[in-house]
């Protein structure tokens, strides 16, 4: 048998070998196979933040939060629709956008999300949550992880945005 038949018989040998311990591919299910994609997904997260390096009672938070392949993520969360009192007023906030990350040397997600704020229905600033870094449970159906926030205020005069309140807490998220 000639050189080049060998090589193409074990070519063809080594090919055949490698598709069959692919039992699905990206292109029939959609899903990349990757550790990255084990956060993707709809998540319940229940939480409590307080002003950081303040002795307070910290408030709860309950939020849905989907995070979808490719690093992009959407939050949505129990605050009063008709919305709720603030030192500036009453306050309304909107649904939250972000993106999140996967760390294979330290086997975390990390994540960001900002969301804006409205006092008496006008713009008064944004919320932004993070970094935060969690770890998911080794089932793939939980996580837990700091929490830290900062409050923007928005100066119409100056159309800037100064930085108010600090937030820290904690968070624990079961797949939904």
């Amino acid at each position: 048998m000639s050189t080049a038949l060998v090589r193409i018989t074990l070519l063809g040998a080594l090919l055949s070998s490698a598709s069959g311990a692919l039992a699905f591919s990206p292109s029939d299910t959609g899903a990349v196979p990757v550790p990255a994609k084990v956060i993707v997904g709809t998540w319940n997260v229940q939480g409590a933040v307080a002003p950081c390096g303040v002795s307070a009672t910290p408030s709860p938070i309950l939020a849905t939060v989907v995070f979808h392949a490719g690093g992009t993520l959407s939050e949505t969360n129990t605050f009063p629709l008709t919305g709720a009192p603030s030192p500036w007023g009453p306050s309304k906030r909107g649904p939250g956008y972000g993106t999140w990350e996967y760390d294979h040397k330290t086997d975390r997600y990390t994540y960001w999300i900002r969301f804006f704020w409205f006092v008496n229905d006008i713009y008064h600033g944004y919320q932004q949550v993070g970094p935060i870094v969690v770890a998911v449970s080794p089932d793939g159906m939980s996580y837990t992880g700091p929490i830290h926030a900062q409050r923007w205020i928005y100066d119409p005069a100056t159309q800037t945005h100064s930085a108010a309140l600090d937030f820290c807490g904690t968070q624990t998220g079961e797949r939904f």
